[in-house]
């Protein structure tokens, strides 16, 4: 997809689904706490989707958490996600950073790394971690293009005034998800500067709905009115979160949203566009971007030089297994994937023998895996 003028994501309006309804156009109902009955269609395509074979086409569906006991109290946190804010907005933690704040990154991080899953499953695991309650919602919205190279997926979580934009990230199982990142020529963006082709076209495929979506929370529909909003995202979902963000401080009709965003955390975040593009963002929203990168995670480093020069923007935080620290220079591109990418792979191997595990390399794919991220926030809590 391309967008010749240059003025926004949004394209012509989507006849296929609703806020009320359903991707396949069958209106949702909910039960008294409990998850939505879904149409039998929707339930077989999440079954394809869970076993790696996604249906073409789109999913919309909201969910609930499924279970009828507060779970969230096994770990005596609840809602923890609703108390990022007051109903006027954003509030700030004596001695934190104004901008920067380990709860939001600790939180936005399980939402990330759940994003992986289905709507249904990010929801109760969300409620188990007692990070929403269970009347909070998570909207899914899915949408697969094979021949466009278009497998994207975006959730987005309300909890009291507060919302969170996940993006899921590179399916393991799922081969027209790899050939989305490899998919490097890039595009203009709102006269921002080039971005990679792939991760620009998966997030313009979903921007739609999130759009509907996310107005609607802001004019205070489907609960309380929204009024802080995060966006979060781990590898290619980290990339399109990124977009997202530059695409709302560009467009003057998101100025709301950009009133209400309390920051841009993202996890194993590959580089998403040329020096321009990220000269830009810095200059829009750099103080709220935080990229977090685990030990030797290979995917930062992405796309090589060979692929063209691509750049990062924001603050950069490297993690390992005693928490996480800021670091001043970002990392730097990869020379080439010939030369990387086998390094990586060897890391995996060494990690799974114990007489090699201490061996580091420079590139890991290994470290790419949301497992370390999550290990070095519980690190951080230690």
């Amino acid at each position: 997809m391309t967008n010749p003028e240059n003025t926004s994501l949004v394209s012509t309006p989507d006849p296929v689904a609703s806020p009320q309804k359903s991707g396949y156009g069958e209106a949702m109902t909910h039960e008294e706490g409990l998850g939505p009955r879904l149409p039998q269609d929707l339930v077989d395509a999440l079954l394809m989707s869970l076993r790696g074979v996604s249906p073409i086409g789109k999913v919309r569906c909201e969910f609930m958490p499924a279970h009828a006991e507060d779970r969230n109290l096994i770990r005596g946190e609840k809602c923890r996600l609703r108390n990022l804010a007051s109903p006027e907005g954003l509030v700030t933690i004596p001695g934190e950073s104004v901008r920067y704040r380990r709860d939001v990154a600790e939180i936005l991080a399980e939402i990330a790394s759940w994003s992986y899953s289905d709507g249904q499953t990010l929801a109760d695991e969300l409620l188990h971690r007692g990070i929403i309650g269970k009347r909070d919602t998570c909207h899914q919205i899915s949408l697969r293009n094979d021949a466009m190279l278009v497998v994207a997926t975006a959730f987005f979580v309300k909890s009291g005034h507060v919302g969170v934009l996940s993006f899921r990230g590179t399916e393991p199982a799922n081969a027209i998800s790899f050939l989305a990142d490899a998919n490097v020529e890039v595009r203009d963006l709102l006269s921002l500067g080039h971005v990679h082709g792939g991760f620009y076209r998966n997030l313009q495929a979903l921007w739609n709905d999130i759009d509907d979506r996310i107005s609607q929370a802001f004019d205070g529909k489907h609960g309380d009115r929204l009024t802080a909003l995060f966006i979060t995202g781990h590898s290619l979902g980290a990339a399109m979160a990124v977009i997202a963000a530059a695409a709302i401080f560009a467009d003057e009709r998101y100025a709301r949203w950009r009133r209400a965003i309390g920051g841009i955390y993202t996890y194993g975040q590959p580089m998403v566009g040329d020096k321009e593009f990220a000269r830009s963002c810095d200059e829009r929203f750099g103080s709220l971007l935080f990229r977090h990168i685990y030990e030797n995670d290979i995917v930062p480093t992405m796309p090589p030089v060979t692929a063209g020069i691509f750049k990062h923007s924001g603050s950069e935080y490297a993690g390992s297994v005693n928490g996480w620290v800021p670091r001043e220079k970002a990392v730097r591109q990869a020379p080439t994937i010939l030369f990387t990418l086998p390094i990586g792979a060897a890391a995996f191997v060494f990690k799974q023998f114990p007489a090699l595990a201490s061996i580091k390399l420079p590139y890991s794919i290994n470290d790419h895996s949301p497992n370390g991220y999550l290990l070095a926030f519980r690190a951080a809590k230690e």
